[in-house]
C-alpha cells in the first residue's frame, strides 16, 4: 500500500484499502456500509470529528476480507478514535481475541 501522508485514522486506513482494490467511496463504500453515496462521502470527510461506529468498521472488514492484522489495526484505531483508553493489557487481550499471530 502507499505511504500515508498524515496521521493514521480509521478513515485513512479505509481509504488505503479502497484504493488498493480499485474501489471508490461513493459507489463501493456506500454499498458496503449500506448508506447513500452522499452519506458515504460525508462520513469519510469527518467534518464533526465523529468516530465511525464499530458496526460500520466490522461491515468494512467483512466486505474487504481483511486479514486479522489489518482488521485488528482498524479496530484499534476505531477504539482510540472513539475515546477508549487502551492499556497494554487491553492490546494483549485484543491480540488474543482476534488472533493477530495466526496469519
Amino acid at each position: 500500500m502507499s505511504e500515508p501522508t498524515g496521521p493514521r485514522t480509521v478513515r485513512s486506513i479505509m481509504r488505503e484499502h479502497l484504493r488498493f482494490h480499485g474501489l471508490d467511496i461513493h459507489n463501493d463504500l456506500s454499498r458496503i456500509l449500506g448508506v447513500t453515496p452522499l452519506y458515504a462521502g460525508t462520513l469519510m470527510r469527518n467534518r464533526h470529528n465523529a468516530a465511525i461506529v464499530p458496526e460500520r468498521v466490522e461491515l468494512f472488514i467483512e466486505a474487504m476480507k481483511l486479514d486479522s492484522f489489518d482488521a485488528t489495526e482498524l479496530r484499534l484505531y476505531g477504539a482510540r478514535e472513539d475515546g477508549w483508553k487502551l492499556t497494554p493489557r487491553d492490546l494483549i487481550r485484543l491480540k488474543q481475541l482476534y488472533g493477530v499471530d495466526k496469519d
